[in-house]
């Protein structure tokens, strides 16, 4: 099977292998984008700037008590770490730099790899340049104890509740000489580059130090949601996208007809995906979340449970 088929199958999945890999094949269109600054007027109360800022940092997922989630809860510069005030039931996760409810009632938290991860999920094995390359990558995941697997057309597969969180450094996002590179590329397009289209590691990295989040957008869109434009039976809804600096949030629902789940088989059933990216200097962070429901609504107890789990997440960067 093809890179194309498993991509086109895995869409979630094969997320965290190429969404920071895809998009070095498309850094010649890749700009840097201004990070806008809002000046609040010093004369407004004190109350009014608290508004201003809340709404200014919050992002509109539709979901819970507030609707909102102000990254400001859960995203901290790293000269702030020492006075964070971290929710106790947060463990810290030293190898990702990152707090989080490691024990969440009713979820199986494991630590894994991309390697493994696309393998339990598909059954497929990594490309070996691939493999190489981000292969061994750490990966959190936590997984609902009553856990859904949904098969669709055109060998549609998703399964959740879950939440991934994976973190890419952009040091080892680039292959380690240009030999590699050529692989790599080969092995995700099927078509291998001419030597001089080749940029050096040194201009990867720089332009992964820019403004990547955009970029790593624009490869989702390029690569995930536009799969199933052409099908009849699965439709793809962008219900959210909001950019706050250096953090992306997106969500989207997916509505597939003649459906099986866990085996049964259904007219219709849906799966709500949320992605975050967060970027800094040194790497980007996914948070991936997947729950597939019958109701289209986002409610009920997963819900509620992933909004625990958002209490209790803390990522600084820098």
């Amino acid at each position: 099977m093809g890179i194309k088929e498993r991509v086109e199958q895995h869409p979630i999945i094969y997320l965290l292998m190429s969404a920071v890999s895809v998009s070095i094949i498309v850094l010649s269109v890749a700009e840097y984008f201004c990070r806008q600054r809002i000046d609040i007027a010093s004369q407004k109360s004190e109350l009014r700037i608290s508004t201003l800022e809340s709404e200014l940092t919050s992002i509109r997922r539709g979901m819970g008590e507030s609707n909102f989630l102000d990254i400001r809860t859960f995203v901290y510069p790293k000269d702030r770490l020492a006075l964070l005030k971290v929710n106790p039931k947060s463990k810290f996760v030293s190898e990702e730099n990152f707090y989080a409810i490691l024990d969440l009632p009713g979820w199986q938290y494991e630590r894994t790899s991309t390697e493994k991860l696309i393998r339990t999920e598909t059954g497929e094995e990594l490309p070996p340049t691939a493999k190489k390359v981000l292969g061994k990558n750490p990966v959190n995941r936590w997984t609902a104890a009553e856990s859904l697997a949904v098969k669709g057309p055109h060998g549609f597969s998703e399964s959740g509740p879950d939440i991934i969180v994976e973190k890419v450094l952009y040091t080892s996002a680039v292959p380690s000489n240009k030999e590699d590179y050529s692989k790599f590329l080969k092995e995700m397009t099927g078509s291998e580059p001419r030597p001089e289209d080749l940029p050096d590691r040194a201009f990867l990295e720089h332009l992964y130090r820019g403004d990547m989040a955009t970029v790593l957008l624009a490869n989702f869109f390029q690569t995930f949601l536009g799969e199933f434009v052409e099908s009849s039976e699965i439709s793809t809804q962008l219900l959210e996208l909001e950019k706050i600096a250096n953090v992306i949030y997106l969500q989207d629902l997916i509505t597939v007809h003649n459906a099986t789940v866990n085996g049964k088989k259904l007219p219709v059933y849906f799966v709500r995906h949320e992605l975050i990216i967060i970027t800094d200097q040194n790497g980007v962070t996914f948070i991936v979340i997947t729950v597939p429901s019958a109701d289209p609504m986002p409610r009920g107890p997963a819900y509620a449970q992933i909004q625990e789990w958002f209490s209790g997440l803390a990522i600084p960067v820098g």
